[in-house]
């Protein structure tokens, strides 16, 4: 893979830190620090546990925070533009035409009352400059691009099956030709055959349409299969980034080694499962030091007094340990 390295630095993330406030209570820092870069037809993993902090990032990215959510410092920087520095109006310009989403849960994401085609061509009015005639006709090769007949364009999602309205999700996110699309957890909720065409289907529009993904998941077996790099977070940091090779093959963070542990191992299939103990910190409530300390095997008492910094190991390849020193 690494086909999208090659490519043009598209977005960059700068030192992204997020809050949620809550009245008369402290801060939960659900993201701190997070820097990646993002380049042209690459697909990223954003992976971890749940409530690391991922689909925030990415809400926080496109500025799609819920009230109690804070951007508190850091820049997203697209083509060098800073859309921490856009007005709301020209924000709602560079979504769908320059990022979109696909959100989890198709179902919920989609108008019930509205047939599928209509939603999607209402996208593309929006924000393209394109006729009802021309935007008629994008709709069937959108349709037909993600395996939906064009004689389903009428229909409601509710006579859609799972697996049909997340790729009705995926043609709408296609719809206004972004740069980038963010998938956050694309096949949550659906069988396992289903799991495998959706993926399927995500690798050949990336690299039929050279679009950027960013692919939020807890799945290390897609992460193996699809992505291009992975980003590793651990309580709203980021642990690990690196491309798919090396985070597979000599992951340095003790975080990254005991989640690639948790993989089951077909070729052992007696072999307990293994887990990590504990629970990640509250985030309100972070411990002094780094953020896995309370549940890392290997932490030594710095690491429960200093938060580290996130360093380039080797070319390419950041982590924020203790242990780790550059080479």
């Amino acid at each position: 893979m690494m086909q999208g390295r090659d490519g043009n630095v598209i977005l960059e993330v700068k030192n992204f830190n997020i809050d949620y406030i809550k009245k008369g209570k402290p801060p939960a820092h659900a993201v701190g620090n997070v820097s990646f870069k993002l380049h042209e037809g690459e697909l990223l993993g954003v992976v971890g546990e749940s409530g690391c902090g991922k689909t925030t990032l990415m809400l926080g990215i496109t500025r799609l925070l819920p009230p109690a959510g804070r951007i508190t410092h850091g820049k997203v920087l697209f083509k060098n533009t800073d859309w921490m520095k856009l007005s709301e109006p020209q924000m709602r310009e560079v979504r769908w035409r320059d990022i979109s989403f696909i959100f989890q849960g198709a179902m919920n994401a989609l108008n019930p009352v509205k047939t599928v085609g209509d939603q999607i061509i209402e996208a593309m009015l929006l924000h393209l400059p394109i006729s009802k005639v021309a935007a008629q006709e994008r709709l069937i090769e959108l349709l037909d691009m993600v395996g939906i007949g064009s004689n389903r364009k009428d229909n409601y999602p509710h006579q859609f099956s799972g697996g049909m309205r997340q790729r009705a999700m995926i043609a709408m996110a296609l719809a206004c030709m972004p740069s980038i699309v963010i998938a956050d957890e694309p096949t949550t909720a659906l069988d396992v055959m289903i799991q495998a065409q959706i993926i399927e289907l995500l690798m050949q529009l990336r690299d039929k349409l050279q679009t950027a993904v960013m692919l939020v998941t807890h799945d290390l077996g897609v992460v193996a299969e699809m992505c291009d790099s992975v980003v590793v977070m651990y309580s709203g940091v980021v642990a690990e980034y690196a491309n798919v090779d090396t985070i597979f093959n000599t992951p340095l963070h003790p975080y990254t080694q005991e989640l690639l542990k948790a993989i089951p191992d077909l070729n052992r299939p007696n072999e307990k499962l293994r887990s990590i103990p504990g629970y990640p910190p509250q985030l309100d409530n972070l411990p002094k030091g780094c953020r896995f300390s309370p549940r890392c095997p290997k932490a030594i008492e710095r690491c429960f007094l200093e938060q580290p910094e996130t360093l380039e190991i080797t070319p390419g390849h950041f982590t924020s340990c203790h242990l780790v020193e550059p080479k």
